[in-house]
Formats: C-alpha cells, structure tokens, sequence
C-alpha cells in the first residue's frame, strides 16, 4: 500500500487584511492525491519526505506557478507534487479588506509516505528520466521529464517552477566543468537490464542494476546487486534502500499466476558538449 499524507500548512495573502485562497467547494489540497500518484520510480527506490511549497493562486483562482520551498530530497517527489498541483487546483481567490479578489499564495507541506507494509507496483516495463540542461559554470538553464513504457504520459513532460535548481544541488558536484546536460534515470525491465552504452559527450557518473525476484502472488523474495559503477555512488544501494516491494501479478502462459524476475537500473549521466536532445 502507498499512502500520500498533506501536513498542515500555512497560508498567507500579499495584501494586508486579505482573507487566504480556499479550495472550491470544500475540497481540501489532500483530496487533489491519490495512492495512483506516487512516482513509480521514486517508490521503487524507496524513496519518501516532505515537500514544501509555495503555490501562487490569481485573482481568478487559478494556480499560476508552484514552486519547491523546501525539497524532500528526491526531485521525483518534488516533481510530482507541483505537477498535481498545478494541473488539479482551483481556489477560490484570496479577498482584501474590500472583499475584492486578489492575487495571492498559500504554503503547503506534502508528506509522500510509502505504508510499512510491501508497496504495489507495476509489473510491466516503465522508465523515467529527468534532464537538466545546465549553463555557464554548472548553473541550471532548464529541466524537462520523460517518461517511458507503463508510465508514458502520466506527468507534464516540464519539472515544475524551481525544480532545475534543486537537482543541481544535488547532482553537478564532481561532474566535468564543461558538463552541459545531467541525466538521470530508472527503469523497470522484466528479465535482464537493456544493454547499456554511453553516448558521444556521455560519461557515467553512477549506475547501479539490481535483480529482483517476485512469486506468484507479485511479492518481491529476492534483491541483488549485479552493477555498482560510477563515481558518485550512493552510500547504499538500491537493494538496501527500501523494504520487500509487492507487484502487479503476472501471468504465465496457461493463464495462472506465475513467478517472475526483473531488472531495476538507475543511472546518472554527465553530458559534455552540445545541449541537443538526448
């Protein structure tokens, strides 16, 4: 089970003496998530915390821009939380001291929690990748989401206001200097990894595959690193970042429930020279 938790927030308007934006009819920012909305590759990996944000509502109620305040330290959570937001919201607008709507912004802390028990997840082959595209002395200059298989189309293919700078916090240290483009990706195969080639200008900074057993009824029995290269490593590897994962059951070729092996890759490449798409 997957379980998406909206902490309390604060809410404030630019104008003094304004009354705060309230969702329509109600509704609450917590009712915009569902269990269907977890990043598939951010649950694979584990990955869970809080993201702050700042979402700036016009005077018609419209969301006009999100933007991270606070990263739960994995871009996937943080993506994914302006991109609901941004796509779902509507408010009734904030009204200043003469009841007329105005302009205004609320906080909001979504708190992405994978349950302590195993965690549903596709079955079928899916992958994602953010790329940065960086400028002069590393510095952000874009960032762009595509997503592959299972999950094509379920996210704007744009990172949200903001984002480009919070991967670069964590992802330019120990790239070359003339690094133009950071990628990083997951994918989910079944069976063995897709072989894997740099390109020209690509140098590998970390991938890491790891080897998954799943039974008849979709629960995960083994894990196992069969690639750990890079420079930038994590301390832990993707086997020991999360707990036993469940997975949409598959069937054999009598129609019956059946067991299955699968291949999880992340990788994160430095591209050097022309920002071209990848």
């Amino acid at each position: 089970m997957i379980e998406i938790f909206i902490a309390m927030a604060l809410a404030a308007g630019p104008v003094e003496g304004a009354s705060p934006p309230e969702p329509v009819a109600g509704a609450s920012v917590a009712s915009l998530f569902s269990a269907d909305d977890y990043p598939a590759g951010a649950a694979a990996r584990g990955e869970q915390g809080n993201v702050q944000v700042v979402i700036h509502v016009d005077d018609k109620g419209a969301v006009s821009s999100c933007e991270i305040k606070t990263s739960s330290g994995h871009p996937e959570l943080d993506t994914q939380t302006c991109n609901i937001i941004a796509r779902r919201a509507k408010f009734e607008p904030a009204r200043n001291s003469n009841g007329e709507p105005v302009a205004s912004e609320i906080t909001k802390t979504i708190d992405w929690r994978l349950a302590s028990g195993p965690s549903f997840m596709p079955s079928d082959p899916w992958g994602t990748s953010m790329i940065l595209t960086l400028g002069p002395d590393k510095q952000p200059q874009g960032c762009r989401m595509e997503q592959r298989g299972f999950v094509r189309g379920t996210a704007p293919a744009t990172c949200p206001p903001g984002m480009d700078a919070e991967v670069a916090a964590v992802a330019v240290r120990g790239i070359p200097n003339e690094t133009t483009r950071m990628i990083v990706s997951t994918d989910f195969a079944l069976g063995p990894a897709a072989p894997f080639k740099l390109g020209p200008g690509d140098v590998l900074m970390e991938r890491s595959v790891a080897e998954i057993s799943v039974d008849d009824t979709g629960h995960q029995t083994a894990c196992r690193m069969i690639v750990a290269d890079g420079p930038l490593l994590p301390a832990d590897d993707i086997c020991g970042q999360s707990s036993p994962i469940a997975y949409k059951a598959r069937t054999g070729a009598d129609g019956k429930p059946a067991p299955f092996t699968a291949t999880i890759a992340t990788v994160m490449i430095a591209h050097v020279g022309s920002t071209a798409a990848h």
